[in-house]
């Protein structure tokens, strides 16, 4: 279901809203489909998000599973962090 969120925002909220938001989605696209086992596309979702415009910590987050597969605990962890985080929540660039 949340692979199907995200390609539906990508394919209709994304081209309109320029800027960091794809990067967001690209970044969160390419976790799912890492924690699918499917790290090949979750790679280039990586790279795509790193040709967007960067918010928050995302290019970082993108790097940093480029280079190693981001484990399922790290994602969690990750989501429950920006959850209790206000000022991540916001995700200001």
């Amino acid at each position: 279901a949340a692979l199907a969120w995200l390609d539906h925002a990508l394919e209709t909220i994304a081209p309109e809203k320029q800027g960091g938001i794809q990067t967001l989605l690209w970044t969160f696209r390419g976790h799912v489909l890492e924690t699918l086992g499917r790290r090949d596309e979750a790679l280039g979702d990586y790279l795509r998000a790193l040709d967007t415009p960067d918010i928050g910590d995302f290019h970082a987050r993108a790097r940093t599973c480029l280079d190693a597969p981001c484990s399922r605990e790290y994602l969690l962890e990750t989501l429950r962090r920006y959850s209790q985080e206000p000022s991540r929540g916001a995700m200001k660039p």
